[in-house]
């Protein structure tokens, strides 16, 4: 098992600051992990303080910070709103978004993840995802 991966312990600040900020997007481990890792190592995985759901942190410059964090504060609210709608959501993670790669491609930034919301959380989601894929960069 690769040790640098769903780590953030070598991230720069301002992407810790981000991972922080969202736990429940960056930090809470995701169980489909255990597609790709056994038990073992799944479990080895998120007992690390500095676990994040990013493959290697965000693979991006920091001109792209606000995008990011506007992003991940859209996620925020969405699973909060959720929440206030299924009370235990947050306990039983029925509904989620989990972030995965977050890179730069292409003079955009692209999302990769999983997700999943009730509708119409959901379309409204992949509108996001697709808008922001269109916008450029802070700087």
């Amino acid at each position: 098992m690769n040790t640098r991966q769903f780590n953030y312990q070598n991230c720069p600040q301002w992407q810790i600051d981000i991972i922080n900020r969202y736990p429940l997007i960056y930090r809470v481990p995701n169980p489909k992990l255990l597609d790709y890792f056994s038990k073992e190592d799944y479990e080895k995985l998120i007992a690390d303080p500095h676990f994040c759901n990013l493959r290697f942190g965000f693979e991006c410059g920091e001109g792209w910070a606000k995008l990011i964090g506007e992003f991940s504060n859209v996620c925020f609210e969405t699973l909060h709103i959720i929440e206030r709608l299924y009370p235990g959501n947050f306990d039983n993670r029925k509904y989620y978004i989990c972030a995965f790669i977050f890179k730069e491609k292409f003079g955009g930034i692209r999302w990769q993840g999983d997700s999943n919301l009730p509708y119409p959380f959901n379309e409204l989601f992949n509108s996001h995802v697709r808008a922001m894929g269109n916008r450029e960069r802070f700087l």
